[in-house]
């Protein structure tokens, strides 16, 4: 499988993830979604319909360390 890390400093740029994760699904791409960045949240995660969600660096590196296995 194929993973997506999306980050954005913004509050702003959680429409443009939710709209790319969308795109991303209705292209049937078969790839997980991570979001990051400081408006992100676990809410926003699940509003956006992103697979995960990271605080940090070094979560958003373990998390596709794990998905690749």
């Amino acid at each position: 499988g194929s993973e997506m890390c999306i980050r954005d400093r913004l509050t702003l740029a959680l429409d443009s993830m939710k709209a790319t994760v969308e795109a991303i699904k209705t292209a049937g791409l078969e790839c997980k979604v991570i979001i990051g960045g400081a408006p992100v949240s676990a809410e926003a995660c699940k509003n956006i319909g992103a697979d995960e969600w990271a605080h940090s660096p070094k979560k958003t590196v373990d998390t596709c360390k794990a998905w690749a296995e």
